[in-house]
């Protein structure tokens, strides 16, 4: 077991595989009274290779832990959302959509077409509610890429993304609209102890951070489009 301090949580872990090597840069000095503890026991491992002889158990891990921090947030005014993060100018942009969409892609295109820009989180950034204003953290749960950075950042703006022929972006007004859109975002099956919780504190982050809609080409015109209009959001 070892600690890690995660969106300034303090969090005892026992992880394993893939998750051990991301977690390394949230190392922390060890404790004995964390926020909260995961873990994933070496027994439930055997007992899944025991059913599964080829399954990939360090997904497995990676995946249900994942689960674990997102639940253990939603009772700290705080969520984790299925999105890639960047980092720019003191502030975050996170751009959410469906896997295979291409929020990935186009995050990328920000650290082409800005000086100075960085993947605060490229899958499963934090989100927490600190003071009456939203920053965004980076996590080790990060995708299939290991763009992640151990950083709070103010955030700025959310972005709903949708592939089309041509770039443009508009901001979404319809607090009911924005709901549907980030619920399929974020942790599904929270749990009836949890889902008041975390509807609260959507209603606070639809109220404090602007939403965007992003129908974009994979160009570095688009980043800089997304930039320009979010950038001047109050």
């Amino acid at each position: 077991m070892k600690t890690y301090k995660i969106a300034d949580f303090t969090v005892n872990m026992l992880c394993r595989g893939k998750l051990l090597k991301k977690a390394e840069k949230y190392l922390a000095s060890p404790s004995d009274s964390p926020d909260f503890t995961l873990s994933f026991p070496q027994e439930r491992i055997d007992k899944f290779l025991a059913s599964h002889p080829d399954g990939n158990w360090e997904s497995l891990v990676y995946v249900t832990l994942g689960k674990d921090f997102a639940s253990q947030l939603l009772l700290r005014n705080s969520l984790v959302l299925h999105a890639s993060a960047v980092e720019y100018n003191g502030n975050a942009y996170l751009f959410s959509a469906d896997s295979g969409t291409g929020k990935s892609t186009h995050t990328s295109l920000w650290l082409k077409a800005f000086e100075g820009a960085v993947i605060l989180n490229d899958d499963k950034p934090a989100l927490r509610l600190e003071n009456g204003k939203f920053y965004a953290y980076g996590t080790p749960w990060s995708g299939k890429t290991d763009l992640n950075v151990d950083h709070k950042v103010p955030l700025k703006a959310i972005c709903f993304i949708e592939r089309a022929k041509e770039n443009s972006i508009e901001r979404i007004t319809s607090p009911i609209e924005i709901l549907q859109l980030i619920l399929s975002q974020t942790l599904r099956r929270a749990g009836s102890d949890k889902t008041g919780a975390l509807l609260t504190l959507l209603d606070k982050l639809i109220a404090t951070v602007p939403f965007y809609r992003l129908r974009c080409l994979p160009d570095e015109n688009a980043a800089r489009l997304a930039y320009k209009v979010m950038s001047e959001s109050e």
